[in-house]
């Protein structure tokens, strides 16, 4: 052989050696940095997140999804999942905690949404949300908000909440009643997800200084639904690192309103199949109305069921918008306490006033007395209601209106368990 073609050789065996030796060692550094930086920001945030059983390496898990070629799919939507834990907790780790309004469609949750916003809680950008009810754009289900298994690719909450309502029929849903993995995680994926969008929201939104000093970085976002997300909310938000707004209304009010969305979607889940008919029924009449005062019932006392179990009155406050409306400033100091925003007494009195203008639609005041004695009598013949309306301090009797303090109502006062 040649010196020229021995120089040849030589060269080209150094530089595949050295080739070879530096991606191995690329990627053994990819992978070392990347699990490495997981785990210590886990140990960092004391979340138990475990990222080293996950049977995926994160220098490669990407291909898999892109390609649509993920092997286990619970896995891979577990471990997209973590990763949008961890970038949730990161972002909110300097962060004052969301403030979350839900509660059964018009029961009154724009006017705590407002409350919260006179309370200096920044409560979303006008540009996402909807004019009317002041709803949480970014909650509903036609926003770019995504989770994905490996190659399934899900917009919007009700993917996962309405068969963990099926699977427990109730809102005391988990991974367990759930029986699906790969749905539970990916459902953790959105609700981090959306919660850190509308985080980033708010950064954008407050970085004027006059903002900032307004708001404090307090903030939050109100939508009905997130009542049926709580399940998610508390999952990905630990520690109780949320308040929670469960908002009230007189359940013979609700039954008889126009706004009946929250009733139609979601009845059907809270029972078997064979009894949805005759518990969820649509014809106008007694019937429907009976049926919608039954929901309400149910469906609130399985939230401050689910709530005594996993929250304290720290984290859940239940407001009824009667208490609102009807010149009580103790609940206006209540509502501020538990958001921990200052509230002087000139700007109580001056909350209680512009709030009761809103009265002629609440405690009943809209009905007629024949009207009312008709509601009256639905509540005596329909399973649960009159037991319900006195639990949460509503007059059971044909005058409706209020029968106890607002205070009452403090997680600790309460025992759902006992009807």
């Amino acid at each position: 052989m040649s010196r020229r073609n021995l120089f040849y050789l030589s060269a080209v065996s150094a530089f595949l050696l050295y080739f070879s030796m530096t991606d191995k060692l690329f990627l053994l550094s990819n992978s070392y940095t990347a699990n490495s930086i997981s785990k210590d920001r886990a140990l960092d945030r004391n979340m138990d997140l475990k990222i080293q059983t996950i049977e995926l390496n994160t220098s490669n898990v990407e291909k898999p999804l892109k390609n649509k070629n993920c092997i286990h799919k619970p896995k891979c939507a577990e471990y997209e999942a973590k990763l949008s834990l961890i970038d949730l907790e990161t972002k909110l780790k300097s962060s004052r905690v969301p403030v979350i309004i839900g509660g059964i469609g018009d029961s009154g949750t724009r006017g705590v949404w407002q409350a919260c916003r006179d309370l200096n809680i920044y409560m979303g950008n006008p540009k996402e949300l909807w004019k009317t009810t002041k709803d949480c754009i970014p909650f509903m289900q036609n926003y770019n908000i995504t989770s994905n298994d490996g190659d399934f690719i899900v917009k919007g909450p009700a993917h996962f909440y309405n068969p963990g309502l099926r699977s427990a029929l109730s809102i005391s849903y988990d991974q367990s009643t759930l029986q699906n993995d790969e749905r539970w995680y990916m459902g953790l994926q959105y609700t981090s997800k959306m919660i850190v969008k509308l985080y980033n929201s708010v950064q954008a939104y407050q970085t004027a200084p006059e903002r900032t000093r307004l708001y404090e970085h307090a903030w939050g976002f109100k939508h009905p639904r997130s009542l049926v997300m709580l399940p998610f909310i508390n999952e990905v938000l630990k520690n109780k690192r949320f308040r929670y707004i469960h908002v009230l209304r007189d359940g013979r009010d609700v039954s008889k309103g126009d706004n009946q969305a929250f009733y139609k979607s979601l009845c059907p889940s809270l029972y078997e199949i064979d009894d949805v008919q005759s518990n969820c029924v649509e014809a106008p009449g007694s019937l429907r109305v009976m049926s919608r005062m039954k929901f309400w019932s149910k469906m609130n006392m399985d939230v401050v069921k689910w709530a005594k179990k996993h929250l304290d009155s720290d984290t859940y406050l239940i407001v009824r918008i009667e208490d609102l409306v009807s010149r009580r400033p103790e609940c206006i100091k209540r509502l501020a306490k538990f958001l921990n925003q200052k509230a002087s007494i000139k700007k109580v009195t001056r909350l209680t006033e512009s709030y009761s203008v809103f009265n002629s639609s609440y405690n009943g005041v809209k009905w007629t007395e024949d009207q009312k004695q008709h509601l009256y009598n639905y509540t005596t013949v329909t399973p649960g209601v009159l037991d319900t309306l006195r639990f949460f301090g509503y007059n059971e009797s044909a005058h409706m209106g209020l029968s106890g303090s607002c205070f009452d109502l403090d997680l600790d006062n309460l025992n759902p368990f006992s009807l």
